[in-house]
């Protein structure tokens, strides 16, 4: 995935044709971030996580328009469950230190209340200023993750019938 990223950042700001070269133009490749399903993002490296880019996918993920996400500077941190925000945070220090791709997961409350699971992948990078900022992506995992608390039940529950078994042999 952070490939994909890092490969959006070269080519933004391209004013290229898609001549078929491999290059696509502007809008092309808006277009393309804009339908992927999550959030493609480059954000301050800080504790309010203050976006500069945040793409069209926010919407579907987070029910906040890209607007309001963008003129609201702490808005995106704020979505983080409160049982993450510590753990989530404290990967993203480390992470930002080690200069290396990253790749975690948490929850958010979206706009409606409901509580998604999220993986978040990406890379730090030096702005023009040279701070260190992080770009990626962040997709939906809710449905894995509640198909692995399924599995998780299901074998729980399959250990005790084993153990009451045995003990009754």
């Amino acid at each position: 995935m952070s490939l994909g990223i890092k490969t959006v950042a070269k080519c933004e700001g391209r004013q290229e044709s898609d001549s078929g070269q491999g290059q696509p133009d502007a809008t092309l490749l808006a277009s393309f971030i804009d339908n992927l399903p999550g959030i493609a993002y480059r954000r301050a490296n800080d504790d309010n996580w203050a976006l500069s880019y945040v793409s069209d996918g926010c919407l579907g993920l987070t029910g906040y328009s890209r607007e309001e996400l963008l003129s609201e500077p702490d808005l995106l941190a704020t979505l983080i469950h409160v049982d993450d925000i510590e753990y989530s945070k404290e990967e993203f220090r480390s992470i930002t230190k080690g200069g290396g791709d990253f790749h975690i997961s948490y929850r958010i409350l979206t706009k409606n209340g409901d509580v998604k699971w999220v993986w978040d992948t990406g890379k730090p990078y030096l702005d023009s200023n040279g701070l260190i900022n992080i770009q990626g992506f962040i997709t939906d995992i809710t449905e894995q993750k509640q198909i692995e608390e399924h599995n998780k039940s299901r074998n729980s529950a399959q250990r005790t019938y084993q153990m009451v078994l045995m003990d009754l042999s």
